[in-house]
């Protein structure tokens, strides 16, 4: 009798969650019909029913539905571009005190220099699970103050479908004698921050890097470059901090973040995030056997730690209702808050010479190109574009090497953006000659992927970039150049 009335309980309590379910998913939000049109990606349920048991239900009553977040503000924009090499997700919930949002983006935008604006798109996830007056009012101010961001595809504004949040979120059981209220704010982060990784990855899987932020920061100047030149010159490694706070500037290869998101949903009722992402270093590369594997195998080899630190915490009301946390990061040098960030030095081989038919791009601009892959970037006007076709094949960057060298290997990145959706062709072409002058004329199909890579070429004495298509491009940029 007592085994049936407890069956009974686990029925009813599973009906109820069902209910529950269903609940959420009828509550229509009114932006709902605000629908991401110019992709077809859907994020699907299937990777995530084992972790999420009460999306099985959903599932099940529903077998086309997805993941998707509705999207507040993207760019109308719709003509064919290239997507950039770094993703910054900014999640944010209501603060009842004071709102950092505004200002952590208007910081991070205005610290991206001209040059670096097609290498990455910022994506703020309004992580609330309802849709009230407040969440209406934040996007629309955010809409209104950055428009020009989300025009130029720089800023995205999504919220995740309500349903992704288990019925049961208020009552879990608090582990690590956290308060109830405690127990439920860092369970729902955790299930905030894997679902921007996922929608990160689905959405954005061709950029190189995916980094994390928090809505209470500010950055320094020219932090782009300085990121993704450290990232490119170290190798093997799992995670870069920018910052030693919580979450804060928490950069990964864009392709392990199935691998982060599903660990973090996999222990997401257990234990908070930063912790959850030591668990993984742990679980990844030490044997448990063996002691002193964190100096020996994770830090400063597996996790990279770039000093000074490129993002600051500025919040002292924390998105935890009631409480006060005044942290700050000792290595950010606020005196030097607007001196650009320094950038690591590429590893390419020394060039004697280097060229460029474009009087917009200096010497300096050639050479910091080379070996700080800061990017080469043209606009195209109009006018440009429709009269001037003496820019077709001219050689846009130019590499000389006097004494002819050996190539493993070239990763080229470039950004491209039209102003309709006519491409048919690559916009450049990449010559490489040998020391008898002959030319392998390295010519591809029309791709908006950022990387192009060619491997094994001797006794090269010149790299050649020829601009191929000049007709509708309004963007183009060489973002980097890593020879090996």
């Amino acid at each position: 009798m007592v085994d049936e009335l407890q069956n009974l309980e686990k029925e009813i309590k599973n009906l109820k969650i069902q209910l529950d379910t269903v609940k959420i998913v009828l509550k229509k939000s009114p932006y709902e019909k605000l629908n991401y049109s110019s992709t077809s990606t859907n994020i699907p349920f299937d990777p995530f029913l084992n972790v999420l048991p009460h999306l099985q239900y959903l599932q099940s009553q529903n077998p086309n539905i997805n993941l998707n977040p509705t999207f507040y503000a993207f760019s109308s924009n719709n003509t064919l571009r290239s997507i950039g090499r770094l993703i910054i997700g900014i999640p944010t919930i209501k603060r009842l005190q004071k709102d950092y949002l505004h200002a952590t983006i208007r910081n991070c935008l205005d610290n991206v220099r001209i040059e670096e604006s097609s290498l990455v798109t910022f994506v703020v996830l309004i992580a609330e699970r309802e849709f009230d007056e407040k969440v209406k009012e934040t996007i629309n101010t955010l809409k209104n103050e950055f428009e020009t961001a989300i025009e130029n595809g720089m800023l995205q504004i999504i919220m995740p479908p309500s349903f992704w949040y288990p019925p049961d979120l208020d009552s879990i059981e608090p582990t690590f004698n956290d308060s109830q209220k405690r127990m439920i704010w860092r369970t729902k982060q955790n299930l905030d921050y894997a679902y921007l990784m996922i929608y990160a990855k689905y959405f954005f899987g061709f950029t190189d890097y995916y980094i994390q932020l928090e809505d209470d920061v500010i950055s320094k100047m020219g932090y782009i470059t300085a990121m993704t030149t450290f990232a490119d010159f170290h190798k093997n490694w799992f995670a870069c901090d920018f910052s030693k706070l919580g979450f804060i500037g928490k950069l990964f290869h864009t392709n392990d973040l199935p691998l982060i998101s599903n660990f973090i949903l996999l222990f997401y009722r257990e234990k908070p995030v930063d912790w959850i992402l030591d668990q993984l270093f742990l679980v990844k590369y030490c044997n448990h056997e063996e002691s002193g594997c964190i100096k020996k195998r994770i830090n400063g080899v597996r996790r990279l730690y770039h000093k000074p630190a490129l993002f600051q915490h500025i919040g002292r009301y924390s998105s935890l209702s009631g409480k006060i946390q005044v942290l700050k990061d000792s290595s950010y040098k606020l005196k030097t808050q607007n001196i650009t960030a320094p950038i690591q030095h590429t590893k390419n081989k020394k060039a004697d010479e280097l060229s460029s038919n474009f009087s917009a791009f200096t010497l300096d601009n050639l050479e910091n190109f080379y070996n700080y892959s800061t990017p080469l970037i043209l606009f195209f006007n109009q006018t440009m574009t429709d009269d001037n076709f003496a820019l077709k094949g001219a050689t846009l960057f130019k590499i000389k090497y006097f004494n002819p060298i050996e190539i493993s290997s070239i990763g080229l990145r470039y950004f491209v953006r039209y102003r309709q959706n006519v491409a048919k062709k690559l916009p450049f072409k990449v010559n490489i000659y040998d020391e008898n002058n002959n030319c392998f004329d390295l010519e591809f199909s029309h791709i908006l992927h950022l990387k192009l890579i060619f491997e094994n070429f001797k006794n090269v004495s010149s790299i050649t970039v020829i601009l191929e298509q000049v007709f509708d491009i309004e963007i183009f940029s060489l973002t980097s150049l890593l020879i090996a």
